[in-house]
């Protein structure tokens, strides 16, 4: 069946049912601060006394940021959500609740757009968020996605902290997303991350013993995972979604500083390094210009250390610079993602 014969009620309590199935399963169930979600004119919600409201959206393009003939509509909708909670995450917030707003091409199939909501609400109760309403029209140029997320913080974290003399932090690894995209690409096929022996690798990878690094920058790209944990003591934070190079330059612009970054001290993960090589490229390049990494970058004091986040320069005045591996120092420009270039 095409959605364009089920009618805008079905669509809608689709959602509904899933969403409340991640409650408990409970018909009707609402999570912790929802006073009413799905089904009014508006979400009715409690906000924690003393705290702010974060807001963020974002908006995906069928064509400009996935492509359904290399995506599962499971993991398109795992995704959607997951970027979205990492803008919150970005200030040192706690997500809360989503907003999310359809535009659907008819020709799709009822049971596309079910695993599709099958994998927002998947999302939505891994990390403790609801959906709390949205919108839903037709589209006869491609799907279309806009997420809105609502969080709280008790004291957010903004791009304009960071000082000279302080130190520059990262978390996780760097540029995985961006080789998963680039396996994604030249092999134009689905990638069933659930069963990875079936799936379709480029020859260069095709070797037993590549498959598992393979699967894990595929999963970066295609199923990222904000940064949950809190880092108490940053003075500015972002999340790193365009790219490592734009999105400090962005931070320090924010902050009014440069910064030294030392690239040979970038957090590399093993499936990185082996792999990039095989295919002729630059890990470096990727983690420096990749983007969709959904880690977090932030500035902090001299001398602090972070459990599960890596050193990689400090902020100061002045332009900001790149000490390459072999200390060579070249200007810091802001490359990465960008729509409009």
């Amino acid at each position: 069946m095409k959605i364009a014969g089920a009618g805008e009620s079905l669509l809608i309590g689709l959602i509904r049912r899933l969403q409340e199935s991640q409650a408990g399963g409970v018909a009707g169930r609402t999570a912790a601060g929802v006073l009413k979600g799905i089904g009014d004119d508006s979400a009715v919600l409690n906000t924690p006394p003393g705290t702010s409201l974060l807001a963020s959206t974002d908006l995906l393009v069928e064509g400009v940021h996935f492509d359904l003939s290399t995506t599962t509509a499971f993991q398109l909708g795992y995704k959607c959500i997951t970027v979205n909670l990492s803008d919150i995450r970005g200030m040192g917030g706690t997500p809360c609740y989503l907003l999310v707003s359809l535009g659907l091409p008819g020709d799709l199939e009822f049971d596309e757009f079910k695993e599709f909501v099958r994998g927002m609400t998947t999302a939505a109760g891994s990390y403790g968020v609801t959906i709390v309403g949205g919108d839903t029209c037709r589209s006869d140029k491609g799907f279309v996605v806009s997420v809105t997320v609502l969080g709280n913080s008790l004291k957010p974290v903004f791009r304009s902290g960071a000082r000279p003399g302080q130190e520059l932090f990262v978390t996780g690894t760097l540029g995985d997303s961006a080789l998963g995209l680039k396996i994604l690409q030249s092999s134009g096929n689905i990638m069933n991350l659930e069963d990875p022996e079936t799936m379709s690798l480029p020859e260069l990878l095709s070797e037993p013993g590549l498959r598992q690094y393979s699967v894990r920058v595929l999963k970066r790209h295609l199923m990222p995972d904000p940064v949950m944990q809190d880092y108490p003591g940053a003075t500015a934070m972002m999340d790193v979604s365009d790219g490592l190079l734009i999105d400090l330059d962005r931070l320090c612009r924010e902050s009014g500083t440069g910064v030294r970054l030392e690239q040979a001290c970038l957090p590399l993960s093993d499936a990185l390094l082996k792999l990039a090589p095989v295919l002729g490229l630059d890990p470096f390049e990727l983690a420096l210009r990749g983007g969709e990494d959904y880690e977090l970058i932030f500035a902090a004091p001299a001398g602090s250390t972070f459990e599960n986040a890596t050193r990689i320069g400090e902020f100061v005045d002045g332009p900001g610079i790149i000490v390459s591996s072999d200390g060579i120092v070249k200007p810091l420009k802001a490359e990465g993602y960008d729509h409009f270039l």
